[in-house]
C-alpha cells in the first residue's frame, strides 16, 4: 500500500491522500511518454506549463484563504 503511516518515507504526496492516486499518475506518465493511443490526449509542454500556472494560482488563493481564517 502506498501512502501508509510509516513516516517520513511513505507519507507522500501527503498524509490525507488515499493510495489510489498512484495508479492514475502512472497511467498519465505512460500516456505522456508513449503517446500510443490514436484517441489519447497526449499533453505537451504548453499544457504542462498552463497546468502549473493553475496549480500555483490555486495555491496562492489557498494561502489567502488560510490567512483570512487565522484572523477570525
Amino acid at each position: 500500500m502506498v501512502g501508509s503511516d510509516f513516516k517520513p518515507f511513505s507519507s507522500f504526496p501527503s498524509a490525507h491522500v488515499p493510495p489510489g492516486w498512484l495508479r492514475s499518475m502512472i497511467h498519465a506518465h505512460y500516456v505522456f511518454l508513449t503517446g500510443n493511443g490514436q484517441y489519447d490526449f497526449v499533453p505537451d509542454m504548453e499544457h504542462g506549463l498552463a497546468l502549473q500556472r493553475l496549480v500555483r494560482k490555486a495555491s496562492e488563493q489557498l494561502g489567502i484563504f488560510r490567512d483570512s481564517i487565522r484572523e477570525i
